[in-house]
């Protein structure tokens, strides 16, 4: 089964720049382009990643973070920015954000902070199973 992604940047451009690095790695990616859409498809869809940018219309990156924690809490949400800060990275960090990434990223950058954040959690994930018996 293939890992599923959902993008969520107001940047349709950028979306589908990622969509297209992503489904070449063998993710089935989802991409949506503000906030509101993304906690639609949170809502329809179980998904195994989450990037958002941080500044969108609406509800931005962080206003998304918290929701898709409340939502769906295991999975991981990694903010993506062009606009960096010292303070927004810790905010999104202490906000449950799994990683952030600047804008303009290496292709390389986003496979490896997603493989990573995925293993990541996995790994997770099954020693919560194997803690409570389940498997």
């Amino acid at each position: 089964m293939k890992i599923k992604v959902l993008v969520a940047d107001d940047e349709k451009d950028i979306c589908k720049a990622i969509r297209f690095l992503l489904e070449q790695e063998d993710y089935s990616v989802t991409c949506v382009y503000s906030g509101e859409e993304a906690l639609d498809a949170i809502h329809k869809d179980h998904f195994d990643a989450i990037l958002t940018d941080l500044k969108m219309r609406g509800i931005d990156g962080m206003a998304l973070l918290q929701k898709a924690r409340e939502l769906s809490p295991t999975t991981p949400v990694i903010i993506m920015t062009a606009f960096v800060s010292h303070e927004s990275a810790l905010e999104a960090t202490r906000c449950g954000a799994a990683d952030y990434i600047v804008k303009p990223f290496l292709n390389e950058d986003i496979k490896l902070t997603l493989r990573k954040i995925i293993d990541r959690n996995r790994m997770r994930l099954d020693m919560m199973k194997n803690d409570i018996g389940v498997g």
